[in-house]
């Protein structure tokens, strides 16, 4: 199982050209939020479009805070919003969050810490008595890790988001939303990975072979 993952495109859908043997590499593709630039509909149909001249396999996805609601709603539509739910694919359990915590800059899909909490409290649930890997997917990074780590060193992550993968200990936490925060950093046992703006050629990947799995950012050309 290879899974690649993209985040913070931001519009840019020339990614996905530029990835050609990255993502024909991929068994799964994983969309971390803001696939959009504050866009909705047209956009994330784009998006989706772009993506499948060159990937035709399974794709999971939430959106992020720079996404309108109507990104979601395509996103439903085709199947492939993981927000808030568990979807089990390939033996392994895949879960995922949306938006962001609150900014400084009102963008359109923003939420609280309780908003959060009843979000997890609802893929908690769905995951009751599911004996599978969980690969995580939340836009919002979890708090105190270097993924979440603002240029002057403040940590800007989620404190639920953070508090689930303790408790839940997912493989892998694909995330985004802080773009200078490129890297991968662990949480108990979980991997986390925020590969950044995706236009600056960066990607996540989650390689499992033979029980075992890797965790690695890849540059994509």
């Amino acid at each position: 199982m290879r899974i690649v993952s993209f985040t913070d495109i931001h519009g840019r859908f020339s990614v996905f050209s530029k990835s050609k043997k990255l993502l024909k590499s991929a068994d799964t593709v994983v969309l971390s939020g803001d696939i959009t630039d504050f866009g909705g509909k047209p956009e994330t149909e784009k998006c989706l479009k772009e993506l499948g001249k060159y990937f035709t396999g399974q794709i999971y996805a939430v959106t992020g805070n720079c996404d309108y609601s109507s990104a979601d709603r395509v996103l439903d539509k085709k199947g492939v919003n993981i927000h808030s739910r568990v979807e089990i694919n390939k033996g392994f359990a895949f879960a995922g969050l949306k938006g962001s915590l609150i900014t400084p800059f009102s963008t359109p899909s923003e939420f609280t810490e309780d908003d959060y909490a009843y979000f997890i409290k609802k893929i908690e649930a769905e995951l009751n008595n599911k004996d599978f890997p969980l690969i995580f997917i939340s836009h919002q990074p979890p708090y105190n890790c270097s993924c979440d780590s603002l240029s002057n060193k403040t940590h800007v992550g989620s404190r639920e988001i953070r508090s689930f993968i303790e408790k839940n200990s997912p493989a892998v936490c694909f995330t985004g939303h802080i773009h200078e925060a490129v890297g991968t950093d662990t949480i108990g046992q979980t991997v986390v990975v925020n590969p950044g703006n995706a236009f600056k050629k960066n990607a996540g990947v989650f390689d499992f072979k033979n029980g075992n799995f890797q965790v690695f950012i890849e540059k994509t050309g």
